[in-house]
């Protein structure tokens, strides 16, 4: 009886031969790319679900915090930065953990947690509110020269931001307060030139008033 050799059907396409040598080298491959799709898939679910959580307990720490419940709101922040050591939620936690610091008069660590946020700020906007944090820690902190230059900082880097007024004011304040008043002066005109409608304004007026010298006494 004659004998045929299997022939595939018409159409099909042939087999590489270097794919049948090395066929379970394919599927080993193949194997592995599959893991690694899964792996990453697991890993970015993971990363989102530790990011949500993240938010969930800023979002928490600042309800507690505006409630005055400092202890719970720094409990909060604590167990935040534990998990996330960068990131936007970083940032705004580490602000919230200055700000609370600073309600216990922990200046010291309010100031380091400040220039962390500085450290770690991406985006102007974060530079600008921990530029702001850290110039109200040193302030805090006693250390009127240190914080007035900061302000300064902040106000010639952030030009255009909505706090610049109070930048003027506070620095206008430290430098009377260190005999600057020249100064002082140049930096409360300038505010009430340039933000007349600012809540600082009228303050900066009054602060003004108070710098002109003595009315000599009527003959």
């Amino acid at each position: 009886m004659k004998t045929t050799s299997f022939q595939p059907p018409r159409g099909t396409p042939p087999v590489s031969p270097w794919l049948i040598r090395h066929g379970q080298q394919v599927l080993l491959a193949f194997a592995a790319a599959v893991a690694a799709v899964l792996v990453t898939t697991f890993v970015v679910t993971r990363l989102q679900e530790t990011e949500r959580r993240a938010w969930e307990q800023l979002s928490y720490a600042q309800s507690l915090a505006a409630q005055g419940r400092n202890q719970d709101a720094a409990k909060t922040v604590d167990a935040l930065l534990a998990t996330r050591r960068t990131g936007t939620e970083t940032v705004q936690a580490l602000l919230l953990k200055s700000d609370l610091l600073l309600r216990e008069r922990k200046k010291d660590e309010a100031l380091a947690a400040a220039r962390e946020a500085l450290r770690q700020a991406v985006s102007t906007e974060y530079k600008s509110l921990s530029s702001l944090s850290v110039a109200r820690a040193l302030e805090e902190d006693g250390r009127a020269a240190e914080a007035c230059d900061a302000y300064g900082r902040f106000v010639k880097e952030f030009p255009d931001h909505f706090l610049v007024p109070r930048a003027y004011a506070q620095q206008a304040r430290l430098m009377a307060s260190l005999g600057r008043l020249p100064e002082a002066r140049a930096n409360w005109e300038k505010l009430i030139t340039l933000y007349p409608s600012s809540l600082w304004a009228a303050d900066a007026k009054e602060s003004l008033e108070d710098l002109k010298p003595p009315s000599p006494p009527a003959k």
